[in-house]
């Protein structure tokens, strides 16, 4: 029976308080686990052989973490937390001595291992046991309500997959310096509307523009929340501290940066409205928290790197891909020839992703990473002259800087890339010109007597 449904006897009335804290406690868990209830997720941890070192882990699902232990390890802190606000009384929780048990044994192997997490949190609730400090001596409303928010906050964006995906995906860009996909949706407007509405581009996945404006409201509603307790910088403190994801804003800030520099470059925007959403000097990212400052604050352990992912791939070649395009040319279906190219560059661009590293890897990468985005710009220059330019210059949009930075703008192969990129700006000049004769001809028509 669920701990919620099960009361603790004793000798006197209970307040009305200690009856809300299994109730509490339950819900509590939910935020962090499938489970549902507490001591699901103390007695999976008790009774599970779980391995530790959760120093990556800012999300419950990540691949490379233990689901358990990072459950236990997000619940203890939560638990922390609801006693600091005022929102449980521990003295009242049925499940209080296994909870104890494993909250021991997990600071102990946690502690132990290689790429420990922060423990803060679970060394303040384990000496807050140890003295049966189990509730606070006055309550605090504001925090009270805060915490009621982040609980709220933190079911979200638990379960939110794509948001976590977003986030994630946004720590190996930055860690590895790969090609940045987002700048696909980024050459103009249009493609920008056509991401948030469909999730794609010319065909092509890109989930990024909408998921990118989600994430950005989890952060604004979590300063929101630290704004509220401004009088309490120790609880603050520990939100932030409890919050992973939060930590990676930075990361966040800098990928909306680019969209920033590539959105001001857009014609339909040279009046600056976009600033009212994405200002680089002083606007709304800046105002978002936590800071670097409230980070250095906290004295976490150092991230560690991110593994490498790199694996052995066999040596590229578009003879195959070029010679079925003729026979499908030579049989008049353009259509099918386009469907194969665009198939193609796509599975050339994920293994060019792989290669997208910084550094030393760079270097030693730099022959296969040419081969392939010369097969890429070859496959893609066959896509434009076959009329998808559109589709060619969202292909090669991410790995245009890579070209630039790595063999420079004369570059033989660069300047082919370069070329479709223009020749899809030139399409985008002729529509925004024909669009803007199209809404003047009402006017001029009223003008010369027309209507």
């Amino acid at each position: 029976m669920p701990s919620s449904k099960r009361r603790r006897k004793s000798s006197r009335q209970a307040t009305a308080r200690e009856w809300f804290t299994d109730a509490a406690v339950d819900r509590i868990a939910r935020c962090v686990s499938r489970t549902g209830d507490a001591s699901s997720i103390v007695s999976e941890y008790r009774e599970g052989e779980l391995s530790h070192g959760l120093a990556l882990a800012d999300f419950p699902e990540m691949l490379s973490i233990d689901e358990n232990a990072f459950s236990f390890y997000s619940f203890a802190g939560l638990i922390e937390l609801a006693v600091s606000a005022g929102y449980v009384n521990l003295g009242s929780w049925v499940d209080l001595n296994p909870f104890t048990e494993a909250l021991v044994r997990f600071e102990e192997r946690e502690g132990s291992s290689d790429n420990a997490t922060d423990l803060t949190l679970v060394r303040t609730l384990k000496l807050r046991l140890d003295q049966k400090n189990y509730r606070v001596a006055k309550l605090d409303e504001k925090l009270f309500y805060a915490f009621a928010s982040y609980l709220h906050l933190t079911r979200e964006i638990y379960s939110d997959w794509s948001v976590q995906h977003f986030i994630t995906g946004t720590v190996v860009w930055i860690d590895r310096q790969s090609s940045n996909s987002d700048l696909s949706f980024l050459l103009s407007p249009h493609l920008f509307a056509e991401a948030l509405a469909t999730g794609t581009v010319a065909g092509i996945s890109r989930p990024a523009a909408k998921l990118g404006l989600k994430a950005l409201l989890y952060f604004e509603r979590f300063t929101d929340i630290l704004r509220r307790i401004d009088h309490d910088r120790a609880f603050q403190r520990d939100l932030i501290r409890h919050a992973r994801w939060s930590h990676l804003l930075l990361r966040v800030s800098k990928r909306l940066d680019v969209w920033d520099e590539r959105m001001v470059q857009w014609d339909e925007l040279a009046t600056g409205r976009i600033e009212e959403h994405f200002p680089s000097e002083g606007g709304r990212l800046l105002l978002l928290r936590p800071t670097q400052r409230d980070l250095e604050d906290l004295g976490l352990p150092k991230r560690p790197q991110l593994p490498s992912t790199e694996s052995v791939q066999p040596e590229y070649s578009t003879a195959v891909v070029m010679a079925e395009t003729d026979k499908f040319l030579a049989e008049g279906r353009t259509g099918a020839a386009r469907i194969r190219l665009k198939s193609e560059a796509e599975a050339i661009s994920r293994r060019l992703v792989s290669l997208s590293v910084a550094g030393p890897e760079a270097e030693r990468q730099t022959p296969e990473w040419q081969r392939l985005a010369t097969a890429l710009i070859s496959v893609c220059t066959k896509l434009a002259t076959l009329g998808s330019v559109k589709v060619a210059a969202v292909i090669l949009a991410p790995y245009i800087g890579n070209l630039v930075n790595r063999f420079g703008p004369n570059d033989a192969t660069t300047k082919r890339a370069l070329n479709i990129m223009s020749s899809f700006r030139e399409q985008i000049n002729n529509a925004n010109v024909a669009e803007s004769i199209e809404q003047q001809l009402p006017f001029r028509n009223f003008q010369e007597g027309g209507y």
